[in-house]
């Protein structure tokens, strides 16, 4: 068979170059369906398939145009098996290397604690930071939350606004430090809410956080430079690994338990986090004289939500300094507004 058509052999060439593993009679199918006025029957189609792929003799082999679409003769519908791809992503760590960081977790914006946030980024200030690390839930997503809420206590334009409006005194107070922005769990309710509610939208820029709370509107300047790390990674500083706290999961880690001690008992590293609302630390050493450190640092929000009246909060945030991979951590303990 010599295909002089030059349409068809556009049309199975493509299809042979698409399909490289579909069986012939199988592409030849596929083909005479969608091109039915161009082949006269479905033989047509499969010899056309069979002749492109040079499965039609040794001639078919030795006067076909494009070689590259040549494949070695088999068994009529058998299948060469293929190791599987996997489709993990890595899971990679962020690598923080500022010498001197300012760390503030769980501020739940709009419902931050004034006095408290403001003693904390003024012991920083005395310190003059390279870097500050939002290190999650900065913002609450009040009304994002699947639990039972008032829905008029604050609206997630409000929000939104409010974080928007933080972030950029933010960057105004401290125009030379990395700003570093850590999706937490309750940063991760927007994303959350996008793809149970309207999973035709994933992926759409402008509803995706970084934009909703950096982007120009409502005659707002653009709040620049904000670095973003997401898909829960890590980040490692040195010797120090930090966590939000929602990433390394419940099992150990529960609200009656010091929360670092519980931070080792999962990781066996040394390690500081937030998540839990509460300052704390421990330490152990290990059989070969290695020092194994962890601490949690509290939180910058509203102490007595209406969701926990009673509860183990404290305020707390802490100061980050690193020295090739040594680190020296500085736990930031505030009561009523003063850093202790």
């Amino acid at each position: 068979m010599r295909e002089n058509n030059p349409l068809r052999i556009k049309i199975v060439s493509d299809a042979c170059a698409d399909w490289p593993d579909l069986p012939s009679h199988t592409l030849a199918r596929k083909i005479y369906r969608e091109h039915r006025q161009l082949f006269q029957t479905y033989n047509t189609a499969v010899c056309a398939v069979r002749y492109r792929r040079g499965n039609l003799g040794k001639r078919s082999r030795e006067k076909n145009s494009m070689p590259e679409l040549i494949r070695p003769n088999g068994i009529s519908g058998s299948i060469t098996w293929q190791f599987p791809k996997s489709c993990v992503r890595p899971y990679l760590p962020f690598i923080l290397d500022t010498k001197r960081t300012l760390i503030l977790s769980d501020i739940h914006i709009p419902f931050h604690d004034e006095a408290a946030l403001t003693a904390a980024i003024e012991f920083g200030r005395s310190r003059n930071p390279d870097c500050i690390l939002l290190n999650g839930d900065i913002v609450d997503f009040f009304n994002l939350s699947r639990f039972d809420k008032d829905p008029t206590e604050t609206s997630l334009r409000n929000e939104l606004d409010t974080t928007r409006q933080f972030l950029g005194w933010l960057r105004q107070e401290f125009p030379n430090a990395r700003i570093i922005f850590k999706l937490g769990n309750h940063d991760e309710r927007m994303g959350i809410y996008v793809r149970q509610k309207a999973p035709e939208l994933w992926g759409v820029q402008s509803l995706m956080l970084p934009h909703l709370i950096t982007a120009k509107m409502d005659g707002q300047t653009e709040v620049g430079g904000i670095e973003w790390i997401d898909d829960q990674r890590k980040i490692t500083a040195g010797k120090l690994t930090i966590w939000h706290g929602h990433e390394v999961g419940k099992g150990s880690i529960a609200p009656p338990v010091n929360p670092a001690r519980g931070l080792f008992m999962r990781t066996l590293s040394c390690g500081i986090m937030g998540h839990l609302h509460k300052g704390s630390g421990h330490e152990e050493t290990t059989s070969d004289g290695k020092l194994v450190a962890c601490w949690s640092t509290g939180c910058l929000c509203g102490l007595w939500p209406t969701y926990a009246r009673v509860n183990k909060w404290t305020h707390g945030a802490a100061w980050l300094e690193l020295s090739g991979t040594d680190f020296s951590v500085t736990p930031i303990r505030i009561l009523n507004g003063k850093v202790l």
